[in-house]
């Protein structure tokens, strides 16, 4: 059950999952709950409705994701939770958690930013966070890591701070700093890759006037960083289909399974890129 396929992460996330399903020999169905938590849990009762045996979940919200957890639970259908959390019983709601660590995503990006702005000689750092669709646990983490560094280093400013909800339609909030900013921190590079076009287009460069930080990791982010138009990424790979059902494999064999099982993220600036464009998307 998918939270939203209008992103490329999630358009090839579903792609990932579906061959491998394919490869494996299940048979999977894919619905796109389009950011809309009530058809969320709609669509989740269609498929046990189907005669599902295992669902696997992207919430869209990681409070409103629980009556449907709850019914999961009633019919006794197994549950993994991948690629964004929930507020639910690890072990009683659901089987397992599969996702990037958001939190150190944050603290990663923070921590670079800190570190850039230190060697340009930057005392009071200004920042704008342009945040994903409220209510994840992806924006909560990702937010909560960078504010957790910031709070360690007493330096940070936040002059901005919105929701672009994962979309290229982030430009206006350059408009919204009055153009004073150090630091772009993005919560995806489809939103960076749109702040990148509005910083061109206010005659600005990056890494030179101000950094732009992405997450994600996708193929556009990495060239972007090569040329120059973007400061760095931390990846968060869409591409955890076979550890999804390595690990719903091991359950079917009664083996027992992890409550979370972490994914690696690296980050990746102009020092690394060349050196790690597998890892792209």
């Amino acid at each position: 059950c998918e939270a939203d396929l209008s992103s490329t992460f999630r358009t090839v996330e579903t792609k990932f999952q579906e061959d491998a399903a394919a490869k494996r020999g299940y048979d999977m169905i894919t619905v796109n709950s389009e950011g809309d938590t009530e058809r969320q849990i709609s669509d989740i009762e269609s498929l046990i409705a189907q005669g599902c045996n295992v669902i696997i979940v992207v919430p869209i919200d990681a409070d409103a994701i629980q009556p449907a957890l709850d019914l999961c639970r009633e019919k006794k259908i197994p549950v993994i939770i991948k690629n964004r959390g929930c507020n639910a019983t690890p072990g009683v709601d659901y089987v397992t958690y599969i996702a990037s660590d958001f939190w150190r995503q944050g603290n990663l990006c923070a921590e670079w930013a800190e570190e850039k702005c230190k060697e340009k000689g930057i005392d009071n750092i200004k920042v704008a966070e342009i945040q994903g669709v409220i209510g994840g646990s992806d924006v909560r983490d990702r937010s909560g890591g960078f504010h957790e560094v910031a709070d360690k280093y007493g330096n940070f400013e936040f002059v901005a701070q919105q929701s672009a909800n994962w979309s290229r339609s982030a430009a206006n909030i350059l408009q919204s700093t009055g153009g004073d900013v150090d630091v772009f921190y993005c919560h995806n590079d489809e939103m960076a890759l749109g702040v990148q076009v509005a910083i061109e287009m206010a005659g600005l460069k990056v890494n030179e006037d101000v950094y732009l930080i992405g997450v994600d990791g996708m193929i556009e982010a990495f060239d972007a960083i090569k040329s120059g138009e973007m400061s760095c990424t931390v990846t968060n790979t869409p591409n955890t289909a076979d550890l999804n059902f390595d690990i719903m494999e091991k359950g079917i064999n009664g083996e027992a399974i992890d409550t979370y099982v972490p994914v690696e993220d690296v980050l990746i600036d102009a020092d690394n890129v060349d050196d790690n464009y597998d890892l792209a998307f």
